[in-house]
């Protein structure tokens, strides 16, 4: 029976490293697998990512421990299926772990930046856009105000086009609520801005940050698109 338990214990503590490496840094967007084992570029807006190899060989351990405790009584591929529907839940609990982070920062500290994306949209290459897509946590007890800014990556900027897109309203987050942002950004004036130059250009995987900023102070936050 104490080998059983012994089992129990290892499997619980590969599934809480798996779900602690799956884990985003606060402001950074990125999780410590991705920090540990960058993705690889295999070329032109291609990637592998083996940082998922550190999330999965510990959920295999887990599994073969669980199987071997004995604890559950149930076949091998039901107790699978038990793992599979249990562990997002449970990765989703540990992930609140750095939620203390956020609430005992102060001013735009407060706040997270939950999801993001923005991309280009092209009509005859004469109306031409950006468009921006922002989910922003407040987790501070106080309304926050604030404006955000895009920073594109470098890869972009040797386009002509600006470094900062900077939207123009003002935006207020109101406490445990998510804030969605989405703007059209014109780039119409850029006139010799094709999108064939853009499309050549091997960007899209690459990181981009979020500048949230009022008239005291200011956060970057990183961004990446895996």
């Amino acid at each position: 029976m104490d080998t059983n338990y012994r089992s129990l214990k290892k499997a619980i503590i590969f599934i809480v490293l798996a779900s602690i490496l799956a884990i985003k840094l606060p402001h950074i967007n990125k999780s410590i697998a991705q920090i540990l084992i960058p993705p690889i570029k295999i070329g032109n807006n291609s990637r592998i990512y083996l940082n998922g190899l550190l999330i999965i060989i510990p959920f295999y351990w887990s599994y073969k421990e669980l199987i071997k405790s004995n604890i559950i009584k149930a076949d091998k591929f039901v107790i699978g299926i038990i793992m599979i529907l249990f562990i997002p839940i449970f990765f989703q609990k540990i992930s609140m772990l750095k939620t203390p982070y956020y609430y005992f920062a102060s001013g735009l500290g407060a706040l997270e930046v939950t999801d993001s994306n923005y991309g280009f949209s092209f009509h005859n290459d004469v109306e031409k856009s950006v468009n921006l897509y922002a989910d922003i946590k407040n987790y501070s007890n106080k309304k926050i105000r604030f404006k955000i800014a895009f920073i594109l990556p470098e890869k972009l900027q040797s386009l002509n086009l600006p470094q900062e897109i900077i939207l123009p309203r003002e935006y207020t987050v109101v406490p445990e609520i998510n804030k969605k942002i989405q703007e059209t950004y014109d780039i119409s004036d850029f006139k010799n801005l094709r999108f064939d130059d853009i499309s050549k250009i091997d960007y899209y995987f690459d990181d981009y940050e979020i500048k949230i900023f009022n008239d005291n102070e200011k956060l970057i936050i990183n961004q990446s698109r895996e």
